[in-house]
């Protein structure tokens, strides 16, 4: 395992006319989903400045960092424009910095660490008694059914619910729970959330809670300020498979067994059996490097594994997360599905887009550029991924716009083929196909690396650009 922390990011040009560019970064790991930072807002950059992140993430073999203008409303980010991307690979690196650039002369440097990190052994969950979950029955369904528990199941603006979540759990509605904690020293944080119908993209359903660590939890109900008290906020969603029922439509409160600041990434979930005279469902989530070790030779979960367990109540809401692989991150993505979920038997890099013969006229001092994306197909699936996930990425013959480093990583067992798209214009379904290509494990060179020419003639004009892969294992 290995982690990647972004320590600094420069802003050498903003893109642009706007007076600064509002920064996000989006980062996947092993060709996983996004994990937006920050949660829910931006950083304001301009030329000369730098924004220290310190976010960190941990991955097996690669991770595809990319940073963009969210021009679009608060967490609703259809509109943002590339500012870069870049990836990195299984190699320690103490002062990395890789040099990008996205649309309308956005130039910025990403400057980051990677160490090899020995996977923790996690035998912090354990297993809750049934009159700990009968207080967390009691306490959610009186909250639920109050005032405030009536305005967080009808609310669905992220930023509302981050404040009406955090004042709940800071209030004395859970104070049953906070008793009972106080005798659990293994229980680190508690979060409450909302499972929902709150689709991120497509095929994928969504959650939405605030964390806060067990030494704020404790003291509910002691008036609190909570702008003093650290809290996460968490996003999540699960690929539609495995668990057969799980917590569907549920106000849900989470018994963590890690720190609030450390929700996030992969985790997959287990149902697990409680006592149906309580009338609460429950689900265990373990991390994904304990997928294997989750259940025992009889079948039943090991809490030991687990991270967390959801305890939750049916509160009405359809379609919930049913799902055996969860991950949480933040924020709304795209219409069209940019992750894989599954196992695959190989993974490929797309490392470098090189423009040979533009569409657009060769006047890049002018602003005249090609607008490109990819698209793309694993084996003999029927789901489109997209790259970007937003809009296009500007390239030319010059100008330094020749190269993009797309960085995006791609699962196959045996093929996936890539379809360019190019046009003139940024303006959606105006770019022309161009050419498809299929990459087959067994075209791939010794040394792994292979590149294929994607040309075409568009009215007069000839295109070509070559796309370069590198097959990771």
């Amino acid at each position: 395992m290995y982690k990647l922390e972004i320590t600094k990011i420069h802003c050498t040009e903003k893109g642009g006319d706007a007076a600064h560019d509002d920064l996000m970064i989006l980062v996947q790991t092993d060709a996983g989903p996004p994990n937006r930072f920050p949660l829910f807002s931006s950083e304001p950059m301009g030329k000369g400045d730098d924004y220290s992140p310190g976010a960190v993430y941990y991955y097996s073999n690669t991770a595809y960092i990319s940073i963009w203008d969210r021009d679009g409303a608060l967490n609703f980010c259809d509109a943002s424009d590339m500012l870069g991307s870049t990836w990195v690979g299984a190699t320690p690196t103490n002062n990395g910095v890789a040099t990008v650039r996205g649309d309308q002369g956005a130039s910025y440097k990403i400057y980051y660490t990677v160490t090899a990190q020995q996977p923790a052994a996690n035998d912090n969950g354990t297993s809750l008694d049934a009159a700990f979950i009968q207080a967390i029955n009691d306490d959610l369904t009186a909250w639920a059914a109050s005032s405030l528990g009536q305005q967080v199941i009808s609310t669905t603006d992220p930023s509302d619910l981050e404040d009406l979540l955090k004042e709940a759990l800071l209030s004395t509605a859970f104070s049953k729970v906070a008793a009972k904690i106080k005798s659990e020293e293994k229980v680190k944080a508690v979060s409450l959330g909302v499972m929902a119908s709150a689709e991120i993209f497509a095929g994928i359903t969504g959650a939405f809670g605030v964390a806060i660590n067990r030494s704020d939890f404790q003291f509910v109900g002691m008036s609190s300020d909570p702008d003093q008290v650290t809290s996460s906020i968490f996003a999540g969603g699960g690929f539609v498979e495995g668990v057969e029922d799980g917590i569907q439509g549920t106000l849900a409160l989470g018994i963590w067994f890690e720190d609030a600041g450390e929700i996030s990434g992969f985790y997959v979930g287990e149902e697990i059996d409680v006592d149906d005279g309580l009338g609460v469902t429950a689900v265990a989530l373990a991390g994904r490097d304990d997928k294997d070790d989750f259940k025992d030779e009889e079948g039943n979960v090991v809490m030991d594994k687990a991270k967390v367990l959801y305890v939750g109540i049916d509160v009405g809401i359809a379609d919930g997360t049913e799902a055996e692989e969860l991950y949480y991150f933040s924020g709304t993505m795209s219409q069209m599905p940019v992750s894989q979920s599954g196992d695959y038997n190989h993974m490929a890099i797309l490392d470098d887009l090189h423009c040979h013969d533009a569409l657009s006229p060769d006047n890049v001092d002018e602003g005249e550029k090609d607008h490109v994306y990819i698209e793309y197909t694993v084996d003999d699936e029927d789901t489109v991924y997209r790259y970007p996930i937003w809009n296009t990425i500007e390239m030319a013959e010059g100008g330094g716009l020749d190269h993009w480093t797309c960085g995006n990583a791609i699962k196959f067992n045996n093929s996936f083929t890539v379809s360019l798209y190019v046009g003139t214009s940024s303006a959606k379904n105006s770019q022309a196909f161009i050419q498809k290509q299929t990459y087959s494990k067994n075209s791939f060179p010794s040394d792994g690396d292979l590149d294929y020419s994607f040309k075409d003639k568009v009215g007069t004009h000839k295109v070509d650009y070559h796309l370069h892969a590198k097959l990771q294992y």
